[in-house]
């Protein structure tokens, strides 16, 4: 635990290091744009969802935990896809689809339909103050413009096609994985994982004997979820300082990380 705390208080330096070093030092030339807010906003993901498994484990309350694993590996995923190459394009593609998921969850909210109505009742608002509400962050004409481009300039057939798809043929996270070499992580973590998180795991909280029903606290091997937390900021870290040409952070990173493995053996 001490480790993965450790990684989060480097993981946590990294925006102030890319602005400092990165972009104070090239103003004139370099601005922050799209794919920087992608890019640093996938590894603020990363960090706070591994801050939600330290608490969690700190006090031993396990039943999240896999679902939270789970959301951590598909951010890697997608910054480790968005850094391999062409990221401009990739980061962009990431944001379009974002802000197209947006527009159909709005339009689903007040669309005139028994599906519109029964969400606007659980949620108990009206539509107009959706339309309100939503006005004043989301500017529909401007997601028609990102639907756009995110045909004529991404390369997409249509606007439902996934983000990573820019083959045709990488129509699902996992073969998104296996095109990432991460195929070994999909199937022992990620599909694993998802048992917890799609609600498959309810038996797994009563211990059935004769004439006897057990409720069972549940327990994880948290060193497992500490230990990839662990892995995968340190591999976004070095990604992200990699990417933005940060020698000396990179160099940095390394020694303290030679320091910490020579210590803990």
């Amino acid at each position: 635990m001490k480790t993965l705390n450790k990684m989060c208080r480097e993981a946590d330096k990294v925006f102030e290091k890319v602005m400092s070093n990165h972009f104070q030092m090239n103003i004139e030339n370099i601005k922050f744009d799209f794919a920087d807010a992608v890019i640093l906003g996938l590894l603020e993901n990363l960090i706070n969802h591994s801050k939600s498994i330290l608490i969690l484990v700190e006090n031993k309350q396990y039943s999240s935990i896999d679902s939270i694993l789970r959301t951590i590996f598909e951010n890697y995923v997608f910054l480790s896809f968005v850094l391999q190459k062409n990221t401009s394009i990739r980061a962009k593609a990431y944001l379009y689809s974002t802000k197209i998921k947006e527009k159909h969850f709005f339009n689903c909210l007040i669309e005139d339909t028994l599906n519109g109505y029964k969400l606007r009742s659980f949620l108990n608002v009206n539509k107009e103050d959706l339309k309100r509400q939503f006005s004043e962050n989301f500017n529909v004409e401007k997601v028609r413009e990102i639907e756009e481009k995110y045909i004529s300039e991404i390369g997409m057939r249509r606007v439902e096609q996934k983000w990573y798809n820019f083959d045709g043929n990488t129509k699902t996270f996992k073969k998104l994985c296996s095109n990432l070499n991460f195929s070994m992580e999909y199937e022992l973590i990620y599909s694993i994982l998802s048992t917890e998180t799609h609600g498959k795991d309810a038996i797994s909280n009563f211990s059935f004997k004769e004439n006897r029903v057990d409720i069972l606290k549940k327990f994880k091997n948290e060193e497992l979820h500490l230990s990839l937390c662990e892995l995968y900021l340190l591999d976004s870290i070095r990604l992200i300082y990699k990417y933005y040409g940060l020698k000396q952070d990179l160099n940095n990173f390394n020694l303290l990380l030679g320091l910490n493995y020579k210590y803990r053996k």
